[in-house]
């Protein structure tokens, strides 16, 4: 059974990383967002949604029990459940974290990290709905590309995937779209093995591998660019090759019959 476009948006963003919390300042997204917007960071088709639309069909997949949500500062990195009163105070959420969001990095105010954030996640019913639509090959799973920092203060990036050379390439692919290749220390990587893989509380695979390598951030080489602005032709070729490896389930957005644009 064909999901609605509108609700296999949120499902499929969620589920294309077999869980995860995505926040509500990324969910507004524009065809002028080339650099910032979800069709370019996780390679999705634009919602076409408003707001207010977005508010209704968030509350509507939580009263389904098919997300849930959670709000915390951005500093703090601690969250706590967050139950909406109705769909417009999703709405006005969205509204409002999207414009602290989207300020250049070196311009974010102190309101940035001290204001609440909020996010969902999809639960077990509607990652099982999504699963039943998309068919997914799991074997070309990747988890999200994550950073932090080391006790040294160094900045560690590390993707997860079924094999050492998938995860690899994701890393590399992931790490050209936001660093250039100069910042990037490829000498510094290592592995680490699971068994099994706990991708979510829905999914486990038999192995997987994180993959870490060092980065030197902007501001250690005296310049603070909007990483979202740097266009060029590595950057380029690395969208151009995530495209490619979004390609592991069957069924998605891009070829649902209810698409409002095709770009």
């Amino acid at each position: 059974m064909i999901i609605p476009y509108a609700e296999l948006w949120f499902l499929e963003l969620a589920g294309h990383y077999g869980g995860g919390w995505f926040a509500f300042h990324f969910l507004h997204d524009t065809n002028s967002d080339r650099k910032i917007g979800l069709h370019q960071q996780y390679n999705l088709p634009i919602n076409g949604l408003t707001p207010r639309q977005i508010g209704e069909v968030l509350f509507r997949l939580w009263e389904n029990k098919e997300v849930l949500f959670t709000s915390g500062r951005v500093q703090d990195d601690e969250y706590a459940p967050y139950t909406p009163d109705c769909a417009e105070e999703i709405a006005q959420l969205v509204v409002t974290e999207t414009i602290l969001w989207r300020k250049p990095r070196h311009e974010r105010s102190v309101d940035y990290w001290n204001q609440p954030q909020h996010c969902y996640a999809i639960t077990s019913s509607g990652f099982a709905r999504w699963e039943a639509y998309a068919e997914p090959n799991w074997d070309k799973f990747r988890g999200e590309f994550t950073g932090q920092l080391s006790e040294a203060g160094e900045t560690i990036w590390k993707q997860t995937a079924t094999t050492t050379q998938f995860a690899i390439e994701v890393l590399c692919n992931e790490a050209s779209r936001i660093y250039p290749p100069a910042l990037i220390d490829w000498d510094s990587l290592t592995t680490q093995w699971m068994t099994p893989w706990n991708i979510c509380p829905e999914k486990s695979l038999p192995t997987g591998v994180t993959v870490s390598v060092r980065v030197t951030e902007f501001e250690q080489v005296g310049i603070t660019p909007d990483l979202w602005e740097l266009v060029g032709p590595t950057q380029d070729e690395a969208y151009r090759q995530f495209r490619e490896i979004c390609h592991w389930y069957e069924h998605g957005l891009r070829d649902h019959p209810d698409r409002p644009l095709r770009h």
